[in-house]
């Protein structure tokens, strides 16, 4: 008896693998919108009615072929990584390593990139909040990184969040900057998303702020920085510090309890209470950072 039903069950997910299978050779094909179910179900030889067994609608493919994808991919940057544990002790390092496998892979193969435009999906969140237990892909992830030092003391959920947050900045950029090259192409971009990764820290535990090094970074790749690291949990407001030429410019986000209008006027900048931004002339990002930090202290002594 067994048996027979692991037999209808095995053949249950046949026929959805191959749904999901035709459905993801007619997107790259013709794209998602001139793709239509009885597209679909004539490419994996089943009845339309078969289709409604397993998915709602189109959208609900769409959404399962994106899952699909990015855990792959997902899958084959953590076990590149696993290989060279030895050289990555370090959080940064790590998440680095992943990403670059990731969007080296989507650069290979635009299709799929072009398939999965910004909505790359990470595993695990519903899980992690419902049981507080990982699923085998993310439990993956964070074994990866729970033993470096800056992890030390932070929950499975704070590193899941650290990573997605890191993550998601860097596969938006990775989309504009492979298939259109702007802000710039990809190799220019690279080492400012992963000096965003390397500098980002938590200040006074609830202000996420990045001081850049790298020259190149535009406004817009400042405030999707600003936006992915309010992401993270606890976070209150975010500042990305980043060089102009023989300037620096400044962009800030809040959830709103932080007004960070206020702290970036001490500095010159302006804004509103939870989207502001500043420049600041004849200085290094360095240096405005600690001036940043001194404005958010007398922000919180006031």
């Amino acid at each position: 008896m067994q048996q027979a039903m692991s037999t209808v069950e095995g053949k249950k997910q046949e026929k959805r693998r191959a749904l999901l299978d035709a459905a993801y050779e007619l997107f790259l094909e013709r794209g998602t919108s001139k793709t239509s179910v009885e597209d679909i179900t004539s490419r994996a030889k089943v009845g339309k009615g078969t289709f409604y067994l397993y998915f709602a609608d189109k959208g609900s493919v769409t959404q399962a072929l994106l899952a699909r994808v990015s855990y792959q991919l997902l899958d084959n940057a953590c076990a590149a990584a696993e290989q060279h544990a030895a050289e990555l002790t370090s959080f940064p390092d790590q998440m680095i390593f992943v990403i670059d496998h990731i969007i080296e892979a989507l650069r290979a193969d635009t299709l799929m990139l072009r398939f999965l435009e910004r909505s790359f999906v990470w595993p695990g969140l519903d899980q992690i909040e419902a049981s507080g237990e990982a699923e085998p892909l993310m439990r993956k992830v964070l074994q990866i990184v729970m033993c470096s030092p800056e992890m030390a003391g932070r929950t499975e959920r704070e590193i899941y969040q650290r990573i997605t947050a890191l993550g998601s900045m860097c596969m938006s950029v990775c989309y504009t900057s492979v298939l259109e090259g702007k802000p710039d192409n990809i190799d220019n971009m690279k080492p400012i998303l992963y000096d965003i990764i390397r500098r980002a820290e938590l200040y006074r535990e609830d202000i996420a702020v990045a001081a850049i090094d790298q020259e190149g970074v535009d406004r817009v790749t400042a405030a999707q920085a600003a936006d992915e690291l309010l992401s993270l949990k606890g976070v209150k407001a975010s500042f990305v510090v980043f060089p102009s030429g023989e300037n620096v410019q400044m962009s800030a986000r809040s959830l709103g309890e932080v007004n960070v209008q206020v702290i970036l006027e001490a500095l010159g900048g302006g804004g509103n209470s939870t989207t502001a931004g500043g420049k600041v002339t004849d200085s290094d990002p360095e240096t405005v950072r600690k001036r940043l930090l001194e404005a958010i202290d007398d922000y919180y002594e006031k």
